[in-house]
């Protein structure tokens, strides 16, 4: 049995998450004097309008000259010039009505729509007019969409593009129908505006890329800035949770139908006579009932009706002592009804108790039990009319027992709690035998409600009483502990979900600009010279350092909110134990250290996730090597009729004796602060011990200092008469291209794109585009034998959009799709899958990776296509080393 203390971080409740920082005011801060004389300010009251404002302005300031300068040019060479200078001279005058149409229709939309327009509308005339496909101004015109994006919004780059589509559809028309283009233009005419363009086309960018990166470094800052509130709100909340948790004054409980305790607090510790919570932790519940089948009747209670007040029983302390507990609990059902667990307060009634029954023993001792209760004690004839009030009235209701006598007790009752006391009352009319219970709102003398519980009796046959006693106290305080314990649940639920978004979308984050630096640090290992590759080294254990982290902290996290996942299957834990320690012998030979496995009993089965069995066999090989400066490592894999053992040895430094109680706490190395001697972040060996129990494992060290250690993992072993599932019928393969295969990668990372092609361009003919319907049109024009695409492409469209729409077409209904993308957390390998991909490929990645999965899709040697010519292995082993974290 486990017993849980909410010692992790409360959540913070979503009121008093402070909001972001205003972005106008934080837009004000920075003025334009020239751009923004022509902008209203109505738009500059917005700042994502004032940002593409700004941009559509100061586009027209750089058009507008460039299209003079080339007026001046066109004009002056006369003839068939003349005409297209006309054109550009109409063209800059429109746009400078475009600053003016800002101001008239305060807003940006038309004025950057009208501007796009005069652009393709220009550049398809001087097209048109000359030398058509292949003049010099339609080089670039694929800025308009960008620019479009960047100063509308996507529709009007959609648009944008559709027309210069349309464009170049017409023009290659009347190309293929023969159409006499004029052609007046020389090819030096064409190289001169061809520069031309270019230089504009560099400015351009730059003043985009310049006026958004300051957009992007704002909005993180306020990024930044909410982030330090939310977390000063966790931990707010987490210590006022905790403060109420364990200071209210009746016990706390959540348990499972089979009686293990979750959740519980130190006064239902205190109550049930144990001194820690380690003591409670060892005890069983079933003990605690003196009458075996009290709690299952209990729990059955629950079950039906779904939540139980006022509920007494009986419990025996650790002393054996017997206390009576009243009980307010609930019962929590899955989707199916089955009840997940309870949870609930317990109030150590036992002196009520014993006072109740010594009123049944004399009127005196009756008397003077009332006389002295804290508790209120009326007695009330069969009308429901006051007879008798105890003087406890006073401090609880701020009545005088005198004020109350003959008075009907429904009038002190709260109006909508009336009906439930006249149901108490008949109840204890009709059942003399029988005690009632009920919790109802009281009016106090000065006019505000209190909440009190009562307990009625049927007293009538007694001649010293004759009469109903109703014995209550004012639990106002309990009452409103109680809500605030459910509303700091709740609040506690909701922000744990979005802890869990949020750590999902900084893994994604993280690891894109990750997947660039381990990707280019392993091409530049090839390109650079000796001199510098030892930089290229170091930039690339850097790198692995900060992703072993990031996944470290991420699985610390799914496993202590329960989201991790495993996927039991049977696995051959010989055969895969020494897949993995090999794929570790490069990083042991950097050391000189001997890594072997020794499978000592072939062929043995466990029902294990392989992906958890990774983690577990990297963290402690890894560790293995980290700490071995001499010697070696070995990993036996043995058995018993029961269970399968892993034993990972080494010849290292050892751990002292001392620390081993803290071996597996997190965040906890034996050498810390300046005198630390290795690198780490303390989470290793914590990931490592969960995810054994997870799989329900044991995991055992044994070690003495300067002599070594020997870390034992043992797994249940699997029933080697089951027979296996059924291997899913595989479909024929789909006939390969002869020669160097061609693949069409699909990422609108310009980053990734770049890094891809060089990665691949000395082993495949590969095509990188950046959109969807630029890849759909290539698979139109060419058959490719495999595609690889980023599943996170755009806000329209996804990359598992993207692959359903290859599967449409007839030629890519069974070709190879491999997913690559920074979606790396637990089960989203096999959504993909799932979703109908043939291979996934977590970023970031190694070279010697993508050539694997590649090759697997296509059904070749990816080592072959690693020593393909001109592709020679990194030589200082940075695109072959796999990561340790996995």
């Amino acid at each position: 049995m486990e017993v849980q203390h909410p010692d992790s971080p409360a959540p913070p409740p979503t009121a008093i998450i402070p909001p972001l920082a205003s972005e106008p005011a934080e837009a004000a801060s920075r003025s334009w004097p020239i751009v923004d004389w022509f902008i209203p300010a109505v738009i500059r009251a917005d700042d994502d309008t004032l940002r593409r404002t700004r941009l559509l302005v100061v586009c027209i300031g750089l058009v507008v000259p460039f299209f003079s300068v080339a007026a001046v040019e066109l004009f002056a060479a006369g003839g068939p010039f003349a005409a297209q200078g006309l054109a550009v001279t109409i063209a800059s005058g429109l746009l400078l009505l475009c600053p003016f149409l800002l101001k008239v229709s305060r807003s940006h939309v038309p004025a950057g729509t009208l501007f796009c327009i005069i652009l393709i509308g220009l550049q398809f005339f001087l097209a048109l007019t000359d030398a058509g496909l292949s003049d010099s101004s339609m080089y670039w015109m694929p800025l308009i969409p960008l620019m479009a994006a960047f100063m509308v919004g996507p529709r009007v780059a959609v648009a944008c593009a559709g027309l210069i589509l349309v464009e170049i559809g017409v023009l290659y028309t009347l190309e293929a129908s023969g159409y006499p283009f004029p052609r007046f233009s020389t090819v030096a005419d064409r190289v001169w505006f061809t520069m031309l363009a270019l230089v504009f086309s560099v400015l351009l960018a730059a003043s985009l890329s310049w006026i958004y990166e300051g957009y992007t470094l704002k909005r993180l800052r306020r990024m930044n800035a909410r982030l330090k509130g939310l977390q000063g709100a966790l931990e707010e909340s987490e210590a006022r949770y905790r403060t109420l948790f364990q200071n209210i004054p009746v016990g706390v409980y959540r348990s499972t139908p089979t009686g293990q305790v979750l959740m519980t607090n130190h006064a239902l510790i205190s109550m049930l006579g144990f001194t820690s919570r380690e003591e409670f932790a060892s005890a069983n519940l079933e003990d605690v009932y003196p009458d075996p089948n009290g709690r299952a009747r209990f729990h059955e209670k629950v079950a039906r009706e779904g939540v139980v007040n006022q509920f007494e029983n009986v419990l025996v302390r650790r002393d054996g002592r017997l206390i009576h507990v009243r009980e307010n609990a609930r019962a929590t059902f899955d989707e199916a009804g089955d009840v997940v667990f309870y949870e609930g307060t317990v109030e150590d009634v036992t002196e009520h108790w014993r006072a109740k029954e010594a009123l049944h023993a004399s009127e005196e001792r009756f008397r003077a039990l009332v006389q002295h209760s804290t508790d209120v004690i009326t007695v009330i004839d069969t009308d429901g009319v006051i007879t008798y009030q105890s003087p406890s009235v006073t401090q609880s209701l701020g009545y005088t027992p005198e004020e109350t006598l003959g008075m009907d007790m429904l009038d002190f009752v709260h109006p909508d709690d009336r009906e439930r006391a006249a149901k108490l009352f008949d109840q204890v009319l009709e059942h003399p035998a029988e005690f009632g219970a009920i919790e109802f709102r009281c009016c106090h003398a000065d006019g505000h409600y209190v909440y009190v519980e009562a307990v009625g009796s049927n007293m009538l046959g007694n001649p010293w009483v004759n009469g109903i006693v109703l014995n209550s106290r004012d639990v106002t305080e309990r009452k409103r502990a109680e809500i605030a314990l459910v509303q700091a649940k709740e609040q506690a639920e909701e922000v744990a979900r979005m802890k869990s978004a949020f750590l999902a979308n900084m893994s994604h984050e993280i690891r894109t600009p990750l997947t660039g630096i381990l990707g280019f640090s392993g091409v530049l290992a090839e390109e650079v010279d000796e001199d510098h590759r030892e930089f290229v080294h170091l930039i690339e254990r850097s790198g692995r350092r900060l992703l072993e982290t990031l996944n470290s902290v991420l699985d610390l996290a799914r496993l202590e909110a329960d989201q991790m996942e495993v996927e039991v299957d049977r696995l051959d834990v010989g055969e895969h134990v020494d897949e993995v320690v090999r794929l570790l012998v490069p990083l042991a030979a950097e050391k000189g250290l001997d890594l072997e496995t020794v499978v000592e009993v072939p062929g043995v089965q466990s029902p294990l996730d392989s992906g958890c069995l990774n983690r577990i066999l990297n963290n402690l090989v890894g560790n293995a090597i980290k700490f071995t400066a001499t010697g070696g490592v070995t990993v036996r894999v043995g058995a018993s009729d029961e269970h399968v053992v892993i034993r990972v040895e080494d010849t290292g430094v050892g751990i002292d004796e001392t620390f081993l109680p803290h071996l597996f706490e997190e965040f906890k190395q034996e050498s810390t602060g300046m005198g630390r001697s290795h690198e780490g972040s303390g989470l290793g060996l914590t990931i490592t011990r969960r995810l054994v129990d997870l799989m329900h494992g044991t995991l055992e060290v044994e070690s003495a200092k300067g002599k070594g250690s020997t870390f034992i993992v043992t797994f249940p072993r699997a029933d080697a008469t089951t027979p296996k599932a059924p291997e899913p019928p595989q479909e024929e393969p789909t006939p390969k291209a002869q020669g160097c295969p061609r693949i069409l990668v699909v990422d609108d990372n310009e980053g990734a794109r770049f890094l891809l092609t060089r990665m691949l361009r000395d082993a495949f003919e590969a095509d990188v585009v950046g959109g969807v319907e630029e890849a759909i049109e290539r698979a139109h024009v060419i058959r490719y034998d495999l595609i690889l695409m980023d599943i996170h492409l755009s806000d329209e469209s996804s990359g598992v959009d993207l692959m359903e729409r290859f599967r449409s077409l007839p030629a890519y209904r069974h070709a190879p799709i491999v997913a690559f993308t920074a979606f790396a957390l637990p089960g989203d390998r096999e959504r993909f899958l799932s979703a109908g991909f043939d291979d996934y490929l977590g970023k970031p990645f190694t070279r010697q990776q993508l050539f694997a999965t590649l090759g697997k899709a296509l059904g070749t040697d990816a080592q072959e296509r690693d020593a393909a010519p001109g592709s020679p292995a990194s030589p200082n082993g940075i695109a072959a080393r796999s990561p340790v974290s996995g």
